[in-house]
């Protein structure tokens, strides 16, 4: 089976949806579950498959190269894990409030999904930029797309802010081809060290300031609360579990692939991206905006991890994404039906919430967000901790577990409100598939921290892979099908 399938089917999807329409009115909610699932199912089918590659081009310098790897297979199963999740909460929602412009909302739905699939599996950085055009535009129209004054305010912030992340990623690329004269990113590898140290130096910056706006670093993400604060709550649900880390990916992707030098700064601007949000999320009233800095906090973490480059803690950042895909995921879309149900995202809102099975999920989230166990969270916070105290980098290791402090100061909050004697609960009515979905992703939770000895070794492969640079370079200039 060819990794094609894996963009060609949102993009035909998108330009199909006038077809998908004209079957019924749930035929949207329904092809973007099926479509959604189905790319689940296939990526399934390449675990333990080894790489492979297609090339969709005769001359390999100018080849159109898409690669599948533990490590990109690992961010395309929870991109298609994530959408699949989300598309039954569209479809139980749209039983009560469907969204206006349906088929326009498919369409941009399709391109996201496409656009972050496209990312972790391009192996040619030209193709890369189309990519973070697809899912910088489509992210853009979603923001804007129920078009409140604060949502085109938010759409237009996040165009502006995205349009000058990606100049800068252009020009690394422009300079890349000019230097080198290929786009192939193993080409491009194999001889990346041998251009002049200034020109290094000025694509490491540029690559570095326009990826690092688009995977939320510090002092780079300034614009992530107000974004997730105008975009529906549902969409941000997105934004934080699958466009974070497919752009997490291709950070770290061409940092190791690379080889650029600055291990130490990334690790460091982790640590502080970390901090940073945490604080800032004790700060918040507005859920969105705290779950939003909760995000850049969890992300921020990942990076620490990842540039760190112990095989613990990489194994631990996987545990980590995975877990805080779901986790945000969840959240949003719980903030989602209470905005439906009372108007509002303040965290007061909380102390109405007269739903067991939602109190029970938001509590779960909490609880594995903050690394407790028996939750997947645990299992992803210790490997990170194991890792940092092997390396001896004991005072980034103090710095995780203070900003675990912080956290907990927020969400022990949140969870007071929903527990505490000051509620004043209100009936909120949930479908039986709501229920459901409420219960299996806080399962999911509970199958990482259980299970965990499952996945260890699948999670561990896949960042093994991701730093294996010279496996890459060599599997795509031998184009293996």
């Amino acid at each position: 089976m060819s990794p094609v399938y894996f963009i060609a089917l949102p993009l035909f999807a998108a330009f199909g949806y006038r077809g998908v329409e004209a079957l019924g009115r749930r035929a949207v909610a329904m092809a973007l579950l099926m479509e959604s699932a189905a790319l689940l199912l296939l990526a399934a089918s390449f675990v333990g498959g080894g790489r492979v590659v297609e090339n969709i081009a005769i001359v390999q310098p100018l080849a159109i190269s898409l690669v599948i790897d533990s490590a990109s297979l690992f961010f395309v199963m929870l991109i298609t894990l994530s959408m699949t999740l989300f598309s039954l909460h569209y479809l139980f929602r749209r039983a009560e409030s469907a969204q206006k412009h349906e088929g326009r909302y498919f369409v941009f739905l399709n391109l996201l999904m496409a656009g972050t699939l496209g990312l972790v599996l391009s192996a040619d950085i030209f193709n890369l930029y189309v990519f973070i055009e697809i899912t910088g535009i489509s992210a853009y129209v979603l923001t804007a797309f129920q078009k409140s004054e604060q949502a085109l305010e938010g759409g237009i912030k996040y165009l502006i802010i995205g349009s000058v992340a990606s100049l800068f990623v252009f020009f690394a690329i422009i300079l890349i081809y000019l230097e080198l004269g290929t786009f192939n990113l193993a080409l491009i590898a194999k001889n990346f060290s041998s251009m002049p140290g200034p020109i290094i130096f000025v694509i490491s910056l540029l690559g570095f300031i326009g990826l690092g706006i688009k995977a939320k670093l510090f002092p780079l993400n300034f614009w992530v609360p107000d974004i997730y604060e105008a975009a529906h709550p549902e969409i941000a649900s997105l934004f934080s579990a699958i466009m974070a880390s497919a752009y997490i990916f291709l950070f770290f992707h061409l940092f190791y692939l690379f080889g650029i030098g600055f291990r130490e700064f990334v690790m460091t601007a982790g640590i502080v991206t970390m901090i940073v949000a945490e604080l800032a999320a004790l700060r918040q009233n507005d859920m969105k905006r705290i779950f939003a800095y909760s995000s850049i906090g969890q992300a921020g973490l990942v990076i620490a991890a990842l540039a760190l480059g112990n095989p613990h803690a990489t194994t631990g950042a996987f545990f980590l994404l995975i877990n805080n895909a779901l986790a945000k995921l969840l959240l949003f879309i719980i903030v989602s039906v209470l905005f439906y149900r009372f108007g509002s995202t303040h965290i007061d809102t909380l102390k109405k919430v007269g739903s067991k099975v939602t109190v029970a999920a938001l509590l779960m989230a909490f609880l594995t967000l903050l690394g407790m166990p028996p939750f997947g969270g645990f299992v992803g916070k210790f490997l990170v901790l194991e890792g940092f105290a092997e390396k001896g980098a004991y005072m980034a290791f103090g710095a995780i577990l203070v900003a675990a402090l912080i956290e907990a100061g927020y969400y022990f909050k949140m969870a007071g409100m929903l527990v505490g004697p000051n509620r004043s609960p209100e009936t909120l009515p949930l479908s039986i598939g709501y229920r459901s979905l409420f219960l299996l992703i806080p399962g999911l939770f509970l199958l990482l921290g259980i299970a965990f000895f499952l996945f260890l070794p699948y999670f561990g492969e896949s960042a093994a892979t991701l730093s294996d640079a010279q496996g890459f370079v060599a599997t795509l200039l031998g184009g293996v099908k």
